[in-house]
């Protein structure tokens, strides 16, 4: 059997807002607090390496500047720690400028970081809660909750169909089904 190469992670570019998202929980009906489930299950494709995050110099600027706003009240020690994990466990990359053209139709210029970021690092995609402010991107942009259906298979959904591929092979040739020509 040949080794297969191994899948390698989606390249992402993750906006702020996925961050506030995931780490500000939000009230419930009950008045009780959750977590946002897609913001969160884009940072969990980030730990198990399903994705790997680039950012940029002005991305880590500007995660420090809104998650540190004082309306969003997450305690100042949780969130440096949680943004130097997730900083460590990501790559860092040269932003490389937008064409003009694309730069002069974003409608929010801080978002312009995002793109610049997506482009130097050759990002697959840009997870971001604001699509439409990411109309003129030539970078493919997703939703948080859209992201686990472009993510490569995990390790084991990979080794279960190789498995079930070689259990229908092998009965095959013990059923005799098999018959060289």
């Amino acid at each position: 059997m040949r080794n297969r190469p191994p899948v390698m992670p989606l390249r992402v570019v993750v906006d702020a807002n996925v961050l506030v998202s995931a780490w500000m929980p939000a009230r419930t009906e009950r008045g009780l607090r959750e977590q946002n489930q897609p913001a969160a299950a884009v940072l969990s494709a980030l730990e198990c390496g399903r994705a790997r995050m680039l950012y940029s110099r002005g991305i880590r600027d500007e995660y420090r500047r809104i998650l540190h706003h004082r309306l969003l009240r997450i305690p100042q020690g949780e969130i440096n720690q949680r943004l130097r994990r997730l900083l460590e466990q990501s790559e860092y990359v040269q932003p490389r400028n937008a064409p003009e053209e694309v730069a002069a139709r974003f409608s929010d210029a801080d978002d312009l970081v995002y793109l610049e970021t997506a482009l130097g690092g050759g990002a697959d995609c840009i997870v971001t809660s604001n699509g439409c402010h990411f109309s003129a991107s030539p970078v493919r942009v997703v939703a948080p909750a859209e992201l686990p259906r472009v993510l490569p298979p995990e390790p084991a959904e990979r080794e279960s169909l190789l498995s079930r591929s070689l259990r229908w092979w092998r009965g095959l040739f013990a059923r005799g089904r098999m018959q060289e020509e």
